[in-house]
Parts: C-alpha cells; sequence; structure tokens
C-alpha cells in the first residue's frame, strides 16, 4: 500500500509518515466499519466497576451477567442512573446494583480498528481491499493537502472524493452484512 501511494504521489515519503496518514484514515473509518469484539470479565461479588477496554466505540445494548447459574440480561444505563444495568464512562464499566456474588460480566461492543505497523508496511488493514483501497485515496489525499499550492489542492479533492466513494460503499457492504446477521441494531445477549 505504502508503495501505491508512493507511486500515485510520484514521491517517495518515509514508511512511518505514509502509515501515519493510513491510521488518521482508519480512525475516519473507524464508525462504519462496526467491527465487533467480545468483552468477557471475571466479575467478584462487592465489585463495583473494572476497567473496560481501551478501544471500545460503543457497547451493544444489552449485556449478560452470569452467576450461580443464573443469566441476567443487563441494559446499558446512563452512568449516574438509579436504574438496574451496565454502564460505561469511557475508562470503566460498572454494574448496578453491585452484583453480591462472583459471576462473569459478558458484553460485545463496536471497536476502532487494529493501527498499521508501519514495520509491516505490507499487512493488509482490517476490513480487506476495500478498506486497503480507501487509504490509499486518503492517504494521497493527505500528500497533496499538505502540499498545499493551487494543483495539489485540486489533485487533494479529487482523492478525497475516490476515498469518499469507497468509504460509502464500504459502509453500504457493512450494513448489508448487518441487516443480514440481524446485528444492525447492536442489542442482543451480550
Amino acid at each position: 500500500m505504502i508503495d501505491q501511494v508512493n507511486t500515485l504521489t510520484a514521491d517517495a515519503r518515509s514508511d512511518a509518515l505514509v502509515t501515519n496518514d493510513f491510521n488518521r484514515g482508519l480512525i475516519e473509518l473507524a464508525p462504519i466499519l462496526l467491527l465487533q469484539e467480545r468483552f468477557e470479565q471475571a466479575w467478584a461479588a462487592g465489585t463495583e466497576s473494572v476497567p473496560a477496554p481501551a478501544n471500545v466505540l460503543w457497547f451493544r445494548d444489552t449485556a449478560r451477567f452470569i452467576a450461580g447459574g443464573n443469566d441476567a440480561r443487563l441494559p446499558r444505563v446512563a452512568v449516574h442512573s438509579n436504574r438496574p444495568g451496565f454502564w460505561y464512562d469511557g475508562a470503566s464499566i460498572g454494574i448496578r446494583p453491585i452484583p453480591q456474588v462472583d459471576g462473569t460480566f459478558i458484553a460485545w461492543y463496536v471497536r476502532q480498528p487494529n493501527l498499521l505497523d508501519p514495520m509491516q508496511a505490507d499487512a493488509e488493514p482490517e476490513g480487506g481491499a476495500m478498506v486497503a483501497q480507501a487509504l490509499i485515496e486518503y492517504a494521497c489525499a493527505q500528500y497533496y493537502r499538505e502540499v498545499g499550492d493551487e494543483e495539489s489542492l485540486r489533485l487533494a479533492n479529487g482523492f478525497y472524493n475516490a476515498y469518499l466513494n469507497v468509504r460509502a460503499q464500504i459502509e453500504q457492504q457493512r450494513r448489508r452484512l448487518m441487516n443480514a446477521t440481524g446485528d444492525w441494531s447492536f442489542r442482543g445477549d451480550g
């Protein structure tokens, strides 16, 4: 991917600079990639909260707390709510009311994509070939924006519009996938 950017821009930027542009593009794509991950945590009785994963964009609407043969569904509630359920404040996850028995908390969440490492320049990003193409267009747009002259800004706009077109295709593909799996609402068993 780095070689493609350097070819399209007719420049030889360092792997680190191009990878930085790729990672900025990945962060911009994160909300539409809808990458999901399971969070499972042993929960000791009397524990109010535990550290949340660092890569969370948002949690599904329900989670589970399994203890002593009981499998309780917990709705997501506001941090300062008095209602029973689970909350997320950006750094921690808590259960209300505080569990009085040991158990296991399980929740699914949408996460940030893994960022690319300049030392692995040939690695494909999460999301596959379409995401790779979007990142190439994004990195070329960033390159020409930084050059800053009028002609470069026109080129930057062209590459950014190509990025937006690929982004729209990715979003459409991800929506179809989520609709096909019945998972678009992010409600579920956790």
